[in-house]
């Protein structure tokens, strides 16, 4: 059994979602890069989402892939992370974005998976 072919949810709840788990009780704030654009399931991203704990902030969920470009040439190197990068069994699962194809389209290639649970599980009050 390859966890990351057979059981996709499984190897990201334990490579991605279970460390954020353990670290989130002691963050008072979390920033992320979620962009409205990017998804149907990312459509309704608010600028604050207000939990239990931590406060969840997306500065530019009206951004665009330019704006994550820029981005990506102007922050340091820590905040330059992928999908490839944090979690390599990720990258595992993916395949080139095709030209004019959604540039989230290589996820989980073959499959129905379109998060990997890291921005889906915290609920609003």
């Amino acid at each position: 059994m390859t966890l990351y072919r057979d059981d996709p949810d499984r190897c990201c709840a334990l490579n991605k979602v279970e460390p954020l788990h353990a670290a989130l009780p002691h963050k008072e704030a979390w920033v992320s890069g979620l962009r409205r654009d990017q998804s149907k399931s990312r459509s309704e991203t608010p600028i604050v989402l207000a939990t239990d704990r931590p406060l969840k902030v997306h500065p530019s969920p009206t951004g665009t892939p330019d704006v994550y470009r820029y981005s990506s040439f102007t922050t340091s190197p820590s905040t330059r992370s992928s999908s490839r990068a944090t979690c390599p069994r990720a990258a595992l699962r993916t395949r080139a974005v095709m030209p004019g194809e959604d540039e989230r389209s290589g996820r989980w290639a073959g499959s129905e998976k379109t998060e990997c649970g890291l921005h889906t599980f915290l609920k609003a009050k």
